[in-house]
């Protein structure tokens, strides 16, 4: 199969995957409060991303049903489509009177779509060539950010639009064209399978060589800058920007900017290795962090904010890419799904531990403390990466 087809066929799947669930998260609480929900009740939606989180426990399943025959094309049109009639069905149900089947079903399109991302990611690993990883992975992240955009900003036009009912409508049925460039992936084109790794069982990840100390710069390569991006908006609030203004600038600005690294990041890999995407990906958000500063200070100023929420972008996507790719190398034969699903739970619980602490630590140190902190912590990671990573050739064969 050529590259490019290989490209257009996951950018499909992974741009479709995301979009209901950032609608679910991003657009649904203003939904919610507009119509005199109470904060905990906004509050509860928190549960509906657990799936995406906890999808490793389940991954090795997956890996055992897609096989070494190869079956990740019907294992991810089945799974789309009980997403798809999951997504469907919310349009038949009135929130405001059965908020909480809602939540499930919301919790259980979730579930489908992080169960059906482990497949497509097992069946990148086999479909990827170690050259084609920094692309396909650049196309992963863009793909992304780019259902992110379309489930927050399109989502929410669309919702003003056509209304509940019409919104999740056209939502479930955007997740079917990506299936068809399915139809002609024989088993073949998913790549052979190596010799099973003497490292078994989930755990048997860590036993690999370098897996340690992988897994210590993957929690450490996000905290800074995911930290330093949502701590932006509340600081935009306080020096007096609508809402408005706060969604051009962090979403389609700081995002679309993001695809920029994803792109850059594929190509950095490709020319110069995977060290260098990554430790330049967390460089850039430690320079994002820093131009954060003079903001912090009152000093509102357009090259700082543009640098700073632009530079924020470009960094996480280069960084994400560059994750990404090391993240497939490092998954074993017979378990792809299941060790890049582990591999992307410890990056997240590593942002998610420094962002979650954020306002905490915003409130305890003041903006300027907080970006100085975040900003350390993103060359700490940079350090980390230049210094302590080791590239290695894939654990998991590959098509060529």
């Amino acid at each position: 199969m050529r590259s490019s087809r290989k490209y257009v066929l996951l950018a499909g799947l992974y741009v479709a995957q995301t979009l209901p669930g950032h609608f679910f998260s991003n657009v649904f609480p203003v939904v919610l409060r507009e119509h005199g929900a109470s904060l905990a009740s906004i509050g509860y939606l928190q549960v509906i991303g657990l799936p995406w989180l906890l999808k490793f426990l389940w991954a090795p399943l997956v890996d055992r049903l897609v096989g070494p025959r190869g079956l990740h094309a019907r294992v991810i049109v089945a799974l789309e489509a009980l997403f798809c009639l999951s997504t469907l069905a919310l349009a038949f149900v009135d929130f405001r009177a059965h908020f909480a089947l809602v939540v499930g079903l919301m919790t259980l399109s979730y579930a489908f779509a992080a169960t059906q991302d482990v497949a497509v990611d097992a069946l990148a690993i086999r479909l990827l060539s170690q050259r084609e990883r920094g692309p396909g992975n650049a196309v992963q992240t863009g793909g992304n950010i780019v259902g992110a955009l379309l489930g927050t900003a399109g989502g929410l036009a669309l919702y003003q639009l056509i209304g509940w009912s019409g919104v999740l409508i056209a939502l479930a049925l955007a997740l079917l064209p990506p299936l068809l460039p399915l139809a002609g992936l024989g088993r073949r084109a998913a790549g052979a399978v190596g010799p099973p790794s003497r490292h078994g069982g989930m755990l048997g990840f860590f036993g690999q060589p370098g897996a340690k100390r992988w897994s210590l710069i993957m929690l450490a390569s996000h905290g800074g800058s995911m930290a330093s991006m949502m701590m932006s908006k509340p600081l935009l609030v306080d020096l007096g920007f609508s809402a408005v203004g706060i969604g051009l600038l962090t979403g389609v600005y700081g995002l679309g900017l993001g695809l920029v690294g994803a792109w850059a990041g594929g190509r950095i890999i490709v020319g110069l290795g995977r060290k260098a995407a990554l430790a330049l990906g967390c460089l850039l958000s430690a320079v994002a962090a820093a131009s954060l500063a003079p903001l912090a200070l009152g000093l509102v100023s357009g090259p700082y904010l543009l640098t700073g929420l632009g530079l924020s972008g470009v960094g996480l996507g280069l960084t994400m890419t560059a994750v990404n790719t090391i993240a497939m190398d490092f998954a074993r034969s017979g378990h792809e799904g299941a060790d890049y699903s582990l591999q992307v739970a410890i990056s997240m619980l590593g942002g998610g531990v420094v962002m979650g602490a954020s306002g905490v630590l915003a409130q305890a140190l003041g903006y300027l403390g907080l970006f100085a902190l975040c900003a350390l912590l993103c060359l700490g990671a940079a350090g980390l990466a230049w210094f302590f990573f080791r590239e290695r050739r894939p654990a998991a064969a590959t098509s060529g």
